[in-house]
């Protein structure tokens, strides 16, 4: 009896799409428009830290803790004058109702073509990964996360703001 053995490989894995960009290298610009319709792009954040993080989908669980944990941390994000950006494959009323439901207060962007999310190396050819992007003031990468647990994920993040950003003198 022959027997028929059909092989798929799949290797998004290796793809290059799925590459964060590398610390030390600027981050890819981007254009895009947030929950409400209004125009984003990397370049209006100059001289901020950026922290630009992926996540598959809105209202899930392990989105709804990251989510809520980096709104939580507001308070010390705008401190260390960071700002934050969540984005997924998700369109504006998702991210509307996503926001509302939680009281997040950062904007969520829509990528409808999943450009950005391809340049950041966030979208697997399926979904958005979770990752995380931290971008310096002067439009640099400065660390990146991949396969990000959500509980406490903001305070890994703040860790290296801290590092970046000088303190204030007293």
């Amino acid at each position: 009896m022959k027997r028929l053995f059909v092989v798929i490989a799949l290797t998004a894995c290796s793809w290059p799409a799925w590459a964060l960009p590398a610390p030390g290298q600027p981050a890819p610009p981007f254009t895009t428009v947030d929950e409400q319709g209004n125009k984003v792009s990397l370049e209006q954040f100059r001289g901020m830290p950026v922290v630009l993080y992926a996540y598959p989908k809105d209202d899930t669980p392990g989105c709804t803790v990251e989510a809520k944990q980096f709104n939580a941390a507001r308070d010390r994000l705008h401190a260390l004058g960071a700002v934050v950006l969540g984005i997924s494959g998700q369109d504006a009323q998702s991210h509307r109702e996503f926001k509302a439901k939680y009281g997040l207060d950062f904007p969520l962007l829509v990528d409808p073509d999943r450009k950005v999310m391809k340049a950041y190396g966030f979208w697997n050819g399926l979904w958005a990964s979770r990752k995380t992007v931290l971008i310096g003031p002067d439009g640099r990468v400065v660390r990146t996360w991949d396969d990000v647990k959500p509980q406490g994920h903001d305070e890994e993040v703040l860790a290296e703001l801290e590092k970046l950003v000088p303190r204030k003198a007293k």
